[in-house]
């Protein structure tokens, strides 16, 4: 989606099993559960609808769907540094205009809050 002006950083959690054996003095420890965090997107309101689209979709009704979402970033000289790739991503969150506040100069902001089942460097 064009003009997103702010993303929030993909990130992931890995639970830590520990289990110790019948007599043993030391704790092993075990990689657990992965979870995946919500990914924010930000952008400017705009005519565009994309968000809004993807945020009205309900689960169980048809057009429901899980996307993949690629999120590429750029270095300083606008060239393409790394890019994530987003799995099975769906809409958890939406605010479709910011709160106004008639004594502030600021920009209208329109957020989707995402989740995802995994990501990985592409």
């Amino acid at each position: 989606i064009a003009g997103v002006s702010k993303v929030s950083a993909p990130k992931f959690t890995r639970e830590v099993v520990e289990f110790r054996g019948g007599g043993e003095e030391v704790t092993r420890k075990y990689p657990g559960q992965t979870k995946y965090e919500g990914v924010t997107l930000e952008r400017g309101l705009a005519d565009e609808s994309a968000f809004r689209t993807w945020a009205a979709k309900q689960p169980g009704e048809p057009g429901f769907f899980k996307d993949s979402v690629i999120i590429e970033v750029l270095d300083e000289r606008f060239q393409l540094a790394v890019t994530y790739n987003l799995k099975s991503c769906w809409v958890s969150e939406y605010q479709p205009i910011p709160e106004f506040d008639s004594s502030a100069s600021a920009v209208a902001i329109e957020m989707v809050k995402i989740e995802c089942e995994s990501f990985e460097l592409a």
